[in-house]
């Protein structure tokens, strides 16, 4: 592919590689997308040589920036995330908004928002085409898209019959009552006359307990991550379970994430992640050993942009000029589980999540007897109710005089567990030191 690429850009430039541009590259790519003599397999594969070889004369320095691949109109491109909403002044108030908001939101919640508010002006097209203008929306079309939004299936990428979940119809109305309000705010003149939506008409979000796995099960699962024939899934899935992350900031962890704190062990600086607050968490010596294995094959790269702000960083992962993402993460745990044999009653594989791993781990610390504070701050949480749902784990560890006091109370009441029946204690030795007081 890159020797497609390089002839192409050669030939197209009369340049010789080492003097190739950024303007010469962008220049043969838009002679490709012109081209009358490309089908259009022939184009995307010559458009993908150009991509490759534009990263590989980043990576050797000829180039100053990397290349920013985009499917179609690309994630960026909001006008065509917009094109679904028939009116043309409701399409322009949307996407103002939409730029207003990019100022103090991430590229993913700019997404997020942009994909809410194009289902809400789509609903509006097919139900109401004569409602040409945000000013004439009325309460009668909110309490109808505020019906509809449960019944609503995925669109865009995830096209297909199955309903969005609850979290997803929450955020959605939480983004047009947002959009309604800050407009109003705002003063634009485009906000309807009067208050449209309230705190009534959005549901309450489930309250669901941690998702943790039982501990033969987790035990299971990480000795088959520990065969995995990839590398990156094997060491992603072993710090994922080992140092409590999400998958995102997993991915973003830089080149010198990990620190060296001499008699106090090693620690992960874990970078900004869904919470927008950074944290170290202690590394044990199966998190530390599979995080010095991928250092010491990942050879030298040159710094990409970070998606957030657009930052040249150093990533930890990285393979042949990029990153690897969510996907061989998901890959590597399905295979993990099928090579432990898990599987659910009805013989089917068992459903695991790469988020579940994080809740493996907050629980074996919470029947550890770790505090609520110092849970909080290893997971990144910023406010108390979200660590507290791991204090309500069954079966946790407590203390000796606690057990007593349970049974004094709980005397003639046999629904309650039996405090012997507890979970392994300890996740890879380190909270044994912390203690829980009587």
């Amino acid at each position: 592919m890159l020797r497609g690429g390089l002839a192409l850009a050669v030939a197209a430039t009369g340049t010789r590689p080492c003097l190739l541009s950024q303007a010469d590259i962008d220049g043969v790519r838009q002679e490709v997308r012109a081209s009358p003599y490309y089908t259009a397999t022939v184009r995307h594969c010559r458009l993908s040589q150009l991509h490759s070889l534009a990263r590989l004369l980043y990576e050797a320095g000829v180039l100053p920036a990397p290349p920013i691949h985009r499917r179609g109109d690309g994630p960026g491109n909001l006008e065509s995330r917009l094109a679904v909403v028939g009116a043309p002044e409701i399409r322009r108030v949307m996407l103002a908004y939409i730029r207003a908001k990019q100022a103090v939101l991430k590229v993913h919640s700019i997404r997020n928002l942009t994909s809410h508010l194009a289902a809400f002006g789509e609903f509006l097209t097919r139900n109401y085409p004569a409602l040409t203008s945000v000013t004439l929306l009325q309460r009668d079309h909110i309490e109808a898209y505020c019906a509809f939004v449960p019944t609503r299936t995925w669109r865009g990428q995830r096209t297909s019959n199955k309903r969005i979940g609850s979290s997803s119809i929450i955020a959605g109305l939480i983004a047009v009552r947002g959009f309604l309000d800050n407009i109003a705010g705002w003063g634009w003149a485009e906000a309807p006359p009067r208050r449209l939506m309230f705190a009534s008409d959005i549901p309450r979000p489930p309250r669901q307990l941690p998702r943790a796995l039982p501990p033969d099960v987790d035990a299971a699962l990480m000795a088959a991550v520990a065969e995995l024939p990839d590398l990156f899934a094997r060491v992603g899935l072993t710090v994922m379970r080992g140092a409590g992350l999400r998958i995102g900031e997993l991915l973003d962890l830089e080149l010198d994430c990990v620190v060296d704190y001499g008699p106090n062990g090693h620690w992960l600086r874990v970078p900004l992640g869904k919470l927008n607050s950074e944290r170290s968490v202690p590394l044990d010596e199966v998190t530390l050993s599979a995080l010095v294995q991928w250092q010491a094959q990942r050879g030298t790269h040159r710094a990409l942009p970070h998606q957030r702000d657009g930052r040249l960083v150093d990533f930890l992962f990285t393979e042949r000029g990029k990153r690897p993402g969510h996907a061989r993460i998901e890959r590597g745990l399905a295979e993990a589980v099928r090579g432990a044999g898990l599987s659910s009653p009805d013989g089917t594989p068992l459903h695991v999540t790469a988020h579940q791993l994080r809740h493996c781990y907050a629980t074996a610390l919470a029947n550890a007897g770790m505090s609520i504070q110092a849970l909080m701050a290893l997971l990144g949480h910023t406010a108390p109710e979200m660590t507290l749902r791991y204090a309500t784990s069954p079966r946790p560890r407590c203390t000796p005089p606690t057990r007593q006091r349970w049974a004094g109370c709980a005397r003639g009441c046999p629904s309650l567990p039996s405090a012997s029946r507890s979970f392994p204690t300890g996740c890879n030795g380190w909270p044994r030191r912390c203690s829980r007081p009587a």
